[in-house]
């Protein structure tokens, strides 16, 4: 651990983080991608130095037979604009398939426990669209009433402030909507999983929206390494309301989802590889997988020294790409968001840490960016340190002041020597 690591180390466990400081790291931490949460705990601020990859590898392309042709207007499309600003284009609207093949289980087996008979009392689910490539998955699951005009099926009670257009033409919200026609409140929640069971549930995000039909259409995101394959997953459904007797009634959907996006594979490696300053890490590789959805994008790195078992919890990489002149490549809306591989991969062995993230698509350089990234530190805390006297920021990275030697009591050091 260099100097300045000691000096921000001794700096985060002794200075106080205001409340209001600490709100903000719980909000920073909760609009961070699912998987990424546990590991944005490293105490390290690192310089915001970079490692340049050239592409070694170009072009390996996998192609299927997929045909493009203008596609109609679907749900998944209008969520992604409404919700994301994200207007699909014309080929990967050809990748929305309207006719998902599903079955629903209706009965309690070894695979699904806990079924109820009755779940279609109440409602009816259908997985209505998919859209889905080599890493990336959303699926529109719509709930229905199963007697018109009885429920109006929400996901949550935020939903009941939310503006509807009633019969009389008239902007008045859910709840007051309900009311008004005598429609009593469905709470529904759907998951995606990959096996039938809570502990392999892949959803990441989702969206609902409920119309005045009563209906409730959610939108799902997930990541998921379908590879040009078929895959088959699970939609975990539950309702309750007071015709339940305010229990969950629960049923499942199994459904199959068919890669047929065309990709191309880039392979970028480093100039040389050494430790990012002050990050522990050295970047390996970078494998980009191009769709018509955007880009796949791995990194494989590796400890540039061994850390204790109880270390690794505390380590926590976020892997930015950049172009060649320093922008940060534009995430790609409505996705799932990026991982990093599991705790127990974390070693000094080449490639044996991944970060997987998802961009919009771009004509592919020659060169990229890679920079290791703290966000809790860099984002949230570190400018709590800038203001009140203890770091700088300066062109040449990161300085440590005068009044953080004398909070830790270590003597300042002689900067004419």
């Amino acid at each position: 651990m260099s100097g300045f690591e000691k000096i921000i180390h001794k700096l985060n466990e002794d200075v106080p983080i205001p409340e209001d400081i600490k709100a903000n790291i719980e909000v920073t931490i909760s609009g961070l991608p699912e998987k990424s949460v546990s590991r944005i705990k490293s105490n390290n601020l690192w310089k915001k130095t970079m490692v340049k990859v050239a592409s070694v590898i170009g072009c390996v392309v996998v192609t299927s037979a997929t045909i493009y042709s203008a596609a109609a207007y679907s749900g998944i499309a209008d969520y992604l604009k409404k919700v994301w600003g994200r207007e699909l284009s014309a080929e990967e609207m050809a990748l929305v398939e309207t006719d998902v093949e599903q079955k629903e289980y209706l009965k309690e087996t070894e695979v699904t426990p806990n079924i109820a008979l009755n779940f279609n009392d109440y409602v009816n689910v259908k997985i209505s669209e998919a859209l889905c490539d080599n890493g990336q998955c959303i699926v529109e699951v719509v709930f229905t009433p199963a007697e018109d005009s009885k429920y109006i099926i929400i996901h949550n009670e935020e939903q009941l402030n939310e503006n509807i257009l009633d019969d009389a033409g008239e902007n008045i919200t859910l709840g007051e909507y309900a009311k008004e026609t005598g429609m009593e409140i469905l709470y529904a929640n759907v998951s995606i999983s990959e096996f039938g069971d809570y502990e392999s549930v892949v959803t990441a995000s989702n969206g609902a929206i409920t119309y005045k039909d009563g209906s409730c259409h959610y939108v799902l995101s997930y990541n998921y390494p379908m590879d040009g394959q078929k895959k088959e997953f699970f939609c975990h459904m539950n309702v309750l309301g007071e015709s339940t007797n305010n229990e969950f009634v629960s049923s499942q959907l199994e459904f199959t989802l068919c890669d047929r996006s065309r990709a191309t594979t880039y392979v970028y490696a480093p100039e040389y590889k050494q430790e990012v300053e002050d990050s522990n890490t050295v970047i390996d590789k970078v494998v980009i997988t191009k769709t018509e959805l955007g880009l796949k994008c791995v990194t494989y790195y590796h400890l540039a020294e061994e850390m204790a078992e109880d270390e690794k919890m505390n380590f926590g990489t976020f892997i930015w790409i950049l172009d060649k002149d320093g922008n940060r490549l534009e995430h790609n809306k409505g996705s799932a968001g990026g991982g990093s591989s599991k705790l127990t991969t974390i070693s000094t062995k080449e490639n044996s840490i991944t970060w997987t993230d998802y961009y919009t698509n771009i004509e592919m350089p020659d060169v990229l960016l890679v920079q290791p990234h703290d966000v809790v530190n860099e984002e949230v805390y570190e400018p709590f340190l800038v203001q009140n006297g203890f770091v700088a920021r300066t062109p040449r990275g990161r300085v440590v002041l005068p009044k953080a030697y004398r909070h830790v009591g270590l003597p300042e050091p002689d900067t004419n020597e």
